[in-house]
């Protein structure tokens, strides 16, 4: 079985916010989120949402949605037209208590 190994994603991807449950571009949440970088330091430690290690389980990074406003981590974010070729980025619950998952819009 091969793996395909997602390099980045197309900035036309359409990304679904978990709190409105509103989908908008990739390039749009790229360019919300870079637009509230205030520092030097928070522009350099800025990552797009074209690469995949935002979207994994680890990452640290959040982004702002550009329709409703909040803040959201990038395992959070759900793709629009999702295909294995994308498994294991994002979808993740928006929050869990002892073990079970709570999703505004499941």
């Amino acid at each position: 079985m091969v793996t395909l190994v997602i390099k980045t994603l197309p900035e036309s991807e359409r990304v679904i916010c978990p709190w409105c449950d509103k989908d908008s571009s990739l390039k749009e949440w790229d360019d919300t989120t870079f637009n509230e970088c205030i520092s030097r330091e928070q522009k350099r430690a800025f990552k797009h949402l074209t690469d995949p290690k935002v979207w994994k389980s680890t990452s640290e990074s959040f982004f702002k949605c550009p329709l409703c406003g909040q803040w959201v981590r990038g395992n959070k974010l759900r793709l629009k037209n999702w295909t294995p070729d994308y498994k294991g980025l994002g979808g993740r619950p928006l929050f869990e208590v002892n073990g079970h998952k709570f999703d505004f819009n499941p």
